[in-house]
C-alpha cells in the first residue's frame, strides 16, 4: 500500500529508491487516466446534452448512472449505507452540500462543451482545479 511517507522526501535530503517502486508508477498512471477522463467526460456530456436537447437533462442522466454505480459499490463493498449515526451526530450542516457543488460542475461542463468546444471547456475545468488546489493550501 502506498503511504504518504512514500511520496515525501527524506528530511535529510538524501535520495531514496521509493519513487522508483512499481506502485508509484501505478498511482502516476491512474492520475494521468483521471486527468484524461476530464476531457472525455466533457465531450460525452456535451454530446449527451445536444442529443437530449438540454444540458440539465444530460446532467441528470449522468448523475443517475453515477448514483446507480455508487450504490452497487456501497452494497457490494460496504454492505449497505448507515447514515443514522452521522445524522444524529454533531456534524456541521454544510458537509452535506458537496453533491450540489458536484452537480454544478457537471451541469456547467455539459452546458459549456457544446458552446465552447471540448478543448476550451477542459481548460475552464483546469482553472477550476487550480482554484481547488489553491483553496486546499
Amino acid at each position: 500500500m502506498l503511504s504518504a511517507d512514500t511520496l515525501r522526501p527524506p528530511a535529510d535530503g538524501r535520495s531514496t529508491n521509493r519513487t522508483r517502486s512499481p506502485s508509484i508508477w501505478l498511482w502516476r498512471g491512474l492520475g494521468i487516466l483521471c486527468g484524461m477522463s476530464l476531457a472525455v467526460q466533457a465531450a460525452m456530456l456535451g454530446r449527451l446534452g445536444t442529443a437530449l436537447g438540454s444540458p440539465i437533462k444530460a446532467s441528470v442522466v449522468s448523475f443517475i448512472l453515477g448514483f446507480v454505480l455508487l450504490c452497487a459499490v456501497v452494497v457490494f463493498r460496504d454492505h449497505g449505507l448507515d447514515l443514522g449515526k452521522t445524522i444524529r451526530g454533531h456534524n456541521p450542516p454544510w458537509m452535506w452540500i458537496g453533491g450540489l457543488l458536484g452537480a454544478v460542475v457537471v451541469l456547467m461542463t455539459s452546458w459549456l462543451s457544446p458552446q465552447l468546444g471540448t478543448g476550451l471547456t477542459v481548460l475552464v475545468v483546469l482553472v477550476v482545479l487550480i482554484g481547488q488546489v489553491t483553496g486546499g493550501l
